[in-house]
């Protein structure tokens, strides 16, 4: 069993990789749907969702496969579909060769989705000058005029880097009411953020992902404080 087993995984593999060189990843989908199922009619939109992709994605493939009378349209309830055309001349290489290796082709030739991007982009500039986590629990452990001072700037300069960086603030009348022993809201949980890469980065360090929590051993960090603006040095030139 295990020896027949293996000849089979091999053989579908085998198919598979045909079908890679042969058709594009749509295409081989569409054909693997209909080919396996000659006798089902498909409308365009349920052939999408079977296929997890958009209507869209697929019109070009359907019109060439049906000027090339691998397909053939019919009317299915009175609304138009399409099917396999038994009577192509590559029906039934197409046929046999897509049904060998369609308990494989399922598995690899489904369209993929888009990839959702793992969270909002955020300024690669601002990410070097503050600590994300420690900025967090500052802003949720006193008043955002204590925290300010500390960096040097204002309450408002500091609730608009903290917006940038994507880290939740206390409501206004939060720390009020935290005085006088009222209910106050919980504190939501700090967003994971994709940070853009810079101009100078190569273009295969387009992204990275940052955590909750950062690493804790940095290649650099800058040891002049933080807040505080230094003047450039001057550039002095040669006499000609």
């Amino acid at each position: 069993m295990s020896l027949r087993k293996t000849q089979i995984d091999r053989s579908a593999k085998w198919n598979s990789a045909i079908l890679n060189a042969l058709f594009p990843r749509i295409r081989a989908a569409v054909l693997e749907a209909t080919l396996t199922r000659p006798e089902r009619s498909w409308y365009l939109s349920e052939l999408a969702r079977h296929l997890g992709t958009t209507a869209s994605s697929l019109q070009r493939e359907i019109a060439s496969l049906l000027g090339a009378g691998v397909l053939e349209s019919c009317q299915n309830e009175g609304r138009p579909s399409f099917r396999a055309r038994r009577s192509s001349p590559v029906f039934s290489s197409l046929h046999g060769l897509f049904e060998r290796s369609s308990r494989r082709a399922q598995h690899n030739l489904t369209v993929p989705r888009p990839k959702k991007r793992l969270g909002p982009v955020v300024s690669p500039n601002l990410i070097s000058r503050y600590d994300r986590e420690t900025l967090y629990e500052e802003v949720w452990s006193k008043p955002a005029q204590q925290v300010a001072k500390k960096y040097g700037i204002s309450d408002v300069a500091l609730g608009k880097n903290c917006r940038k960086l994507r880290i939740p603030l206390p409501g206004r009348g939060y720390w009020n009411k935290k005085k006088a022993g009222k209910p106050v809201p919980k504190r939501p949980p700090l967003p994971t953020v994709t940070v853009r890469a810079s101009e100078n980065q190569g273009s295969g360090n387009a992204s990275r992902t940052l955590s909750h929590r950062r690493s804790a051993d940095r290649s650099t960090t800058d040891s002049r404080p933080r807040g505080k603006l230094y003047a450039a040095r001057p550039i002095h030139r040669a006499a000609p």
